[in-house]
């Protein structure tokens, strides 16, 4: 049997689109998740997660999450809800100081795959988020401002953003 040759290209069509994952917006959600900011169409950003966020937030399309809390902050447990759930997740944990380059390009290679993996980047509250965030959208080429105005925008606390300033305008030079 031969297909007609638009049918074909309507296929491709819709294959293609359902291979770019997007997150949800905030208003797609039936369950709020805290401090949750969907950053581009591929990207979010949110606080701690419960297993009915985590459930929500898969079946809304997101597939990776990217865990930014410390051991003490619950991530063997959400590493469970995820395997359970059959959502990708690491943890890179972040402290109180600004990580460093190699932890940004470990979360950039997982973060620069999200266009086919609809990804949650999150940490307690979005506060380390929300810098890692605009650490590595300034190494992909953001200026300091955008980067800056993306980690308020995530939850990145005030009192972080003048350190957070100095490092991307010493990455600048």
């Amino acid at each position: 049997m031969r297909v007609p040759s638009l049918l074909i290209c309507l296929l491709i069509s819709l294959l293609a689109q359902h291979a770019l994952a997007d997150v949800p917006t905030a208003e797609q959600l039936q369950q709020p998740v805290k401090n949750y900011q969907p950053i581009n169409t591929h990207i979010a950003t949110s606080g701690t997660l419960s297993r009915e966020n985590l459930e929500q937030l898969h079946q809304q399309g997101i597939q990776q999450i990217i865990d930014l809390r410390q051991p003490g902050e619950g991530i063997a447990e959400e590493r469970g809800w995820s395997a359970d759930i059959g959502v990708e997740y690491a943890n890179f944990p972040v402290g109180r100081s600004l990580p460093d380059a190699a932890l940004i390009e470990q979360v950039g290679a997982l973060l620069d795959q999200a266009p086919q993996s609809a990804t949650l980047l999150h940490c307690g509250s979005g506060h380390r988020a929300g810098i890692v965030l605009a650490m590595y959208l300034h190494q992909r080429g953001a200026t300091p401002a955008e980067a800056i105005a993306q980690a308020r925008t995530a939850g990145t606390r005030e009192s972080a953003i003048p350190a957070l300033q100095q490092r991307l305008l010493e990455n600048a030079e």
